[in-house]
C-alpha cells in the first residue's frame, strides 16, 4: 500500500514513498502461525459509553501513547513494511460477515499501536498480536522475537471471498479507499487541527476501534473509533460500505481540552504536482501527475464552482463560502491514460472524494491549504471546513457528514463542465500577461447556438481579448483571454460561460493565479 504524507502529516503520521532502510543483519526465521486468531476478554460494547470515555478523557491531561519495543521496529523500514502481510486465513472476521478485516503490522514510521477489537451482539473483544498472524517475506527473520504486547499499526477491510481491498485506516487518523478502479490516492482523516498556523499542525489519532458487521448489509461494517490528542478527544462512528466506489457515514462528538485555532472538519488531502495549465513546473517526461486535479464546491446558495489546484511557489490559502456548502471535493476529473501515460501508477483511475455535509453546520468557511511540491511523493493539497464556532478548550462539537470514493462527481448539476484549464506566454501582447485557454464541455452547449460569452473577471489587473470557440464538437467550447497582472501578488479570476440571455450554462470556473519571479 502505497503512502505518502511527508508535507502535512510529517514523518511521523505516514512515511515518505521511496524511503529504503538501512542494510539489515541476518534475522531469525518468524514463528509458525498459531492455528487460529487469539483474543482478550469480552467485555460490553455500546457506541454511548464511547462517547462518554471520551468526554471524561478530555477533562485528563493528555498522555503520549507508549512506543513499544522501539528498536526493533526501526528495522522495518518503508519496502520491509510492504512486503508484511497478514495471513489471509487468519484474517479477522466476525461470524456470518462477508467483510475480512486485514490487520497491518508496526514499522518505523507506524510505531504507535492501537487496538482493534471485533463487536458482535453487544460484545467488544480485542484482538491480540502475535507475529505468526504474519507472513513478513526476506525481511521479517527477527519476527519471532517480537512480544506479543506489540499491538497493531491499523487496518484494512477486504471482500473475504475475492480479497478485494476497499478501506484502510493507517495512521494517524488517515484512511482511504481505493474508489471505483482499484488505486489509491486521495485520504481522508478524522480531523484536521490548526493545519497551516503559525503553531503548527497537530495530529489527532485514531487509538483505538470497534469494528460491528450490520447484520443484512452485505459488504458493509460499522466502524468505531477513539480519536485522541493533546486538545482534542473524539468519539467517531463510521458506517461503511462498498458497492460501486465506497460509501462512508460519519458521525463524530468532539471534546476540546484546550483551545484551538482552527477545527478542521472532514478534511481531504491529496497529491497535484503539475497538470495542464502549470506543466513546465513538472521535471518529468509524463504528462500530468496529481492524485486531484481539483476543487469541486456545491454552494449553500446552488452555485457550482471548479477550482483548478495549484502548485504554488509558496504556501497559499483560499476561503470559500460563509455558509456550510451542500457539498464539497477534490476531484480527479482527468481520465484518459494518455494524459500520464504512466501504467505503474494509474493516476487517471484515482478516486475522487466528495463531502456530503448531514445537518446543520453552521456558518464558517471552507478552506483550500495548497503547498509547493518539487515530486509526486508529498501531499501537499487539503480542504476542510471551519465553523464560525469558536472551538474553546471544554467545548463539545457534534458533526456528521457522508464521504463518497467514487470516480465522478455523486450529483452532477446538469451544467456544462470546466474541462481543462491551460495556460502559456506565446504570442501575448503584453509581455507581463498569460494567455488561458479554458475548455468547457456539456451536452446542452449543442443547443448554446453562437451568442454565448465566457464571462471572465480579476478584482485587480487587466483581462483583455476574451473571446470563445467552438471546438472538438458541437458540445464543447473554449474560452480564451489574456490577464496581466497589476503586481505581484496571487490574485482570484472567475468565469462563467454565459447565453444570450445571461443565464450560466456553465459552472463558475475560479482560479489562483500566483505570479512567479
Amino acid at each position: 500500500m502505497p503512502a505518502r504524507r511527508g508535507v502535512l502529516a510529517g514523518m511521523a503520521a505516514l512515511p515518505l514513498l521511496g524511503w529504503r532502510a538501512a542494510a539489515q543483519e541476518p534475522l531469525r526465521r518468524p514463528a509458525e502461525p498459531p492455528a487460529r486468531l487469539r483474543y482478550g476478554p469480552a467485555a460490553p460494547f455500546r457506541h454511548e459509553a464511547l462517547i462518554e470515555r471520551a468526554r471524561a478523557l478530555a477533562r485528563e491531561p493528555y498522555r503520549a501513547p507508549t512506543i513499544r519495543h522501539p528498536d526493533q521496529l526501526a528495522r522495518i523500514g518503508y519496502d520491509e513494511h510492504r512486503q508484511i502481510a497478514m495471513r489471509r486465513a487468519l484474517a479477522a472476521r466476525a461470524a456470518g460477515s462477508p467483510v475480512a478485516v486485514d490487520l497491518f503490522h508496526l514499522a518505523n514510521f507506524f510505531r504507535e499501536p492501537v487496538s482493534v477489537h471485533l463487536v458482535e451482539r453487544g460484545t467488544a473483544r480485542e484482538i491480540l498480536y502475535a507475529s505468526g498472524l504474519f507472513e513478513f517475506g526476506p525481511a521479517a527473520s527477527f519476527a519471532a522475537a517480537l512480544p506479543d504486547d506489540l499491538g497493531f499499526a491499523g487496518f484494512r477491510l477486504r471482500n473475504a471471498a475475492t480479497w478485494t481491498e476497499w478501506l484502510s485506516f493507517l495512521g494517524a487518523s488517515y484512511f482511504r479507499s481505493p474508489g471505483e478502479e482499484g488505486e489509491f490516492g486521495i485520504s481522508a482523516r478524522g480531523l484536521a487541527v490548526d493545519t497551516a498556523m503559525a503553531g503548527g499542525e497537530e495530529f489527532p489519532r485514531f487509538s483505538a476501534f470497534w469494528l460491528e458487521p450490520l447484520p443484512g448489509r452485505e459488504d458493509s461494517l460499522l466502524i468505531h473509533a477513539l480519536l485522541e490528542g493533546p486538545r482534542v478527544l473524539g468519539a467517531y462512528r463510521i458506517a461503511a460500505r462498498h458497492r460501486r466506489g465506497t460509501i462512508m457515514d460519519v458521525e463524530a462528538v468532539l471534546f476540546l481540552r484546550g483551545d484551538v485555532g482552527r477545527l478542521g472538519l472532514a478534511p481531504l488531502t491529496s497529491m497535484y504536482w503539475y497538470g495542464k495549465h502549470d506543466r513546465r513546473e513538472g521535471r518529468d517526461w509524463r504528462p500530468e501527475v496529481h492524485d486531484s486535479d481539483g476543487l469541486l464546491i456545491w454552494t449553500a446558495a446552488g452555485e457550482r464552482v471548479w477550482r483548478p489546484l495549484v502548485n504554488p511557489p509558496s504556501l497559499q490559502q483560499s476561503h470559500f463560502g460563509e455558509r456550510a456548502p451542500r457539498g464539497f471535493g477534490l476531484m480527479q476529473r482527468e481520465r484518459r491514460f494518455g494524459q500520464y501515460e504512466d501504467p505503474l501508477t494509474h493516476y487517471e483511475k484515482r478516486p475522487s472524494l466528495w463531502v456530503e455535509p448531514r445537518g446543520d453546520w453552521g456558518g464558517g468557511a471552507l478552506h483550500l491549504v495548497e503547498l509547493p511540491v518539487a515530486g509526486e511523493f508529498n501531499d501537499n493539497v487539503v480542504a476542510f471546513w471551519v465553523s464560525d464556532r469558536p472551538a474553546a478548550a471544554g467545548s463539545e462539537h457534534r458533526f456528521a457528514y457522508r464521504l463518497h470514493w467514487l470516480s465522478g462527481e455523486p450529483y452532477p448539476s446538469g451544467l456544462a463542465r470546466i474541462a481543462a484549464t491551460r495556460t502559456g506566454t506565446f504570442g501575448v501582447h503584453d509581455p507581463r500577461s498569460t494567455k488561458f485557454a479554458v475548455d468547457i464541455e456539456g451536452p446542452g452547449l449543442a443547443r448554446a447556438g453562437g451568442a454565448v460569452a465566457f464571462a471572465v473577471s480579476a478584482p485587480r489587473g487587466r483581462v483583455e481579448r476574451n473571446h470563445i470557440m467552438r471546438i472538438d464538437g458541437p458540445q464543447r467550447w473554449r474560452a480564451i483571454f489574456e490577464y496581466a497582472p497589476a503586481d505581484g501578488e496571487p490574485v482570484d479570476l472567475e468565469g462563467v460561460l454565459r447565453g444570450a440571455d445571461g443565464a450560466a450554462l456553465s459552472e463558475t470556473w475560479r482560479f489562483r493565479f500566483v505570479p512567479r519571479a
